[in-house]
């Protein structure tokens, strides 16, 4: 059957975002039936289609005369990856993962071929269909349409990654955004690949051959991030979403025929050796509903437990490679044309790792993404141990917090190309605890150097701190959200602290205040905190407050609050588990068009959340009556303390990275006491002065 659709119109094909082997009563897979009830008929479309479909049947008759083994058609691919800074930016590796599956499945490389229940096994003489190998390898382009060098893979920053379902609107910020070549990349050239994170709430779709002019790029094969590869954003469970989808890419239709509703009536799928079935939503093997066994472990199933592709879809996906509009892409001419002749000697440099930030000690793996046939390898690595290294991969450690340049020359013998990133390498700084932040002697955040304030959504606001409200003093963080009108997310990551040391037993509290409203009732932004004991590797969320939670009051205007607004939200989930030498907690905000958020006095310390050994100043023990002058001072600097008894006392000065620059233990009288300090030799900033169990802040101008 045809679904009939306008200068879009096309079999769309879809493999559910939804389908879960927990869930079964849901079909809504795929947004395919309501896009296309709203688009009116195309007589033309449907003319070449018809035709096609003949011309497809008769080589589908050719194709079964041939030799077993035939040419292996090479299709070079490029995957666009839609983003807007989060999770769905997804890695380099992930994108090779993937095209590894993707040949690995297509080549019958996969180990799990030789499992396939006995009616489809090769060991059976009787069997009624046997896995096949394909005989189609995917290579990732290393040109553009316009001739400019790449690695396959373009990157486009566009909200409408996440907020727009429309493939075509998508695709349309991919032809005008992407970092490598805007314009279009031919059907007729190119297999391409779209990755967003909003796919038409599904896990991916496509387009039937001959659904547009193979000179556009309509003929896309969308996929939900995390459908992509087997790890990162996605699993081993979800990996071979993209095999199914270059199945429909490629002529196939579900095992039940051309729709998208399993387990409903017995389908074909004008596949001769892939028995009649209503399809499955299930890995039930004994699947027989419709009279025969079904091959419920295709890879054009929904059971979640394909394993292959018979002969039959094998001739199918081959014919429809031998006539237009797919005939193209395996030419040498194409070959030439995209780069996946192999001819190509090195033409642009390039290199990352798998994550931003990294910890002291921490091993730094270097990967180089040279394009292509490099031969040697010429890495200057500032500040890292080895500092240079002539390994393809290099694999560092750094020792000292900061950021540092990566500077890779890479040669083919004959042309050698060089490549520097400024500030490319960041070795998170580290504190110690006591920890507390509440934004009184900052001007803005770039003065807020032992955390990071990260801004993951470009184009949207940015924390900042302000002095127009504050739960202590004069000063918070605040986060002008009342006009944005994107979702975004915004974190506070904190510096890097060695909790190794602490018993299993031991208690370590994080505490912070908040001031928020909505803006609308239906609003449901969210505070996140989460925590890492990997260095950023991994993290587990610890406490989520959204919704009514985090205010239920509503705001038509810009919320600017005054002290009795903020809550104090106590952490207590950070448990031995997590001490390690390379913690970091993190407070994130997702934003979707609320109001503003405020943040102050964030405190992280040892002890339960009664303790308060660091809260909010007027939150502190009074044992000591004590003050700091002058403040900020440049030359000497008297503390000044009454007790009211005599007794030994530590007075201690530490940087904000939890470095102690001045210790010292005094014996003190019963009344007032003085020390004087010299601060004339301090490196100017803001220094926490630690008397007793008490802090105060000091600034050295």
């Amino acid at each position: 059957m045809r679904k009939r659709i306008t200068f879009i119109s096309a079999m769309l094909f879809c493999f559910g975002l939804s389908l879960k082997l927990q869930a079964q009563d849901n079909y809504n897979l795929c947004g395919q039936h309501s896009v296309q009830s709203q688009l009116p008929y195309s007589e033309e479309r449907e003319l070449r289609m018809s035709k096609l479909d003949q011309e497809q049947k008769a080589m589908q008759e050719f194709v079964k005369t041939q030799q077993p083994t035939r040419q292996i058609y090479k299709i070079p691919v490029v995957f666009h990856i839609l983003h807007y800074n989060g999770t769905e930016n997804i890695s380099n590796e992930q994108i090779f993962d993937a095209m590894e599956v993707l040949n690995r499945d297509y080549r019958k490389l996969n180990a799990d071929a030789a499992n396939v229940y006995f009616d489809f096994n090769e060991s059976n003489p009787n069997a009624v269909a046997t896995p096949a190998d394909i005989e189609v390898e995917f290579v990732l382009a290393t040109k553009a349409p316009d001739g400019t060098c790449f690695n396959g893979i373009t990157r486009t920053i566009s909200p409408k990654t996440i907020t727009s379902g429309d493939g075509f609107v998508q695709l349309d910020e991919v032809i005008h955004g992407n970092d490598v070549y805007k314009g279009i990349w031919p059907s007729k050239n190119y297999m391409n690949v779209i990755v967003v994170k909003n796919s038409n709430n599904t896990g991916g779709y496509t387009f039937m051959p001959g659904s547009f002019n193979p000179d556009n790029m309509y003929a896309s094969i969308w996929v939900n991030c995390d459908y992509v590869g087997r790890f990162g954003t996605s699993t081993e469970n979800k990996s071979r979403v993209l095999t199914h989808e270059v199945g429909h890419w490629l002529n196939l239709h579900h095992t039940w025929g051309g729709n998208n509703n399993p387990m409903i009536a017995c389908g074909d799928d004008e596949v001769d050796d892939t028995p009649e079935t209503r399809g499955t939503t299930s890995c039930n093997l004994n699947e027989n509903y419709c009279g025969v066994r079904a091959n419920v472990e295709n890879y054009m199933d929904y059971s979640y437990c394909s394993k292959m592709f018979t002969h039959g879809q094998k001739d199918r996906m081959r014919a429809c490679l031998m006539v237009a509009p797919r005939n193209t892409l395996w030419t040498p001419e194409n070959q030439v044309l995209t780069g996946i002749d192999g001819s190509s000697g090195l033409c642009a440099v390039d290199f990352g790792t798998a994550k931003e930030r990294y910890c002291v000690g921490e091993s730094v793996q270097f990967t180089d993404y040279s394009t292509q046939g490099q031969t040697s390898w010429s890495w200057e690595l500032e500040g890292a141990s080895p500092a240079v290294s002539n390994q393809q991969n290099p694999l560092v450690t750094y020792a000292t917090p900061g950021v540092y340049k990566v500077k890779l020359t890479a040669s083919d013998g004959t042309t050698t190309l060089s490549k520097t990133k400024e500030a490319f390498i960041r070795i998170n700084p580290e504190s110690v605890l006591p920890y507390f932040q509440g934004f009184e002697y900052v001007q803005n955040i770039q003065e807020i150097e032992e955390a990071v304030i990260h801004n993951i959504t470009p184009d949207a606001p940015t924390f900042e701190v302000v002095n127009t409200a504050a739960a202590t003093d004069n000063k918070s963080l605040c986060l002008y959200n009342f006009y944005a009108t994107e979702e975004s997310t915004h974190e506070y990551i904190s510096p890097v602290f060695d909790l190794s040391q602490l018993s299993s037993s031991d208690k370590v509290t994080l505490s912070f205040k908040y001031a928020y409203r909505k803006k609308a009732a239906e609003n449901n932004e969210k505070l996140i905190v989460t925590a890492t004991k990997d260095c950023g590797t991994t993290w587990l969320t610890r406490r989520e407050i959204s919704g009514n939670s985090l205010s239920s009051e509503v705001l038509s205007s810009g919320f600017v609050p005054v002290k009795e607004d903020f809550k104090t939200v106590h952490v207590t989930g950070i448990t031995g588990t997590l001490f390690s030498e390379n913690f970091q907690f993190r407070i994130a905000f997702e934003a979707s068009s609320g109001n503003n958020l405020y943040l102050d006095d964030i405190n992280f310390y040892r002890g339960a959340p009664s303790d308060e050994n660091v809260l909010g100043l007027e939150n502190l023990s009074t044992n000591y009556k004590w003050n700091i002058f002058p403040n900020p001072a440049n030359k000497e600097v008297t503390v000044d303390f009454s007790l009211s008894q005599a007794e030994k006392i530590t007075l201690k000065l530490t940087d904000l990275a939890g470095k102690t620059v001045f210790e010292n233990a005094f014996y003190t009288a019963e009344g007032a006491n003085e020390i004087l300090l010299d601060v004339a030799t301090f490196t100017p900033g803001i220094y926490l002065v630690h008397l007793g169990n008490q802090i105060k802040k000091l600034v050295v101008e």
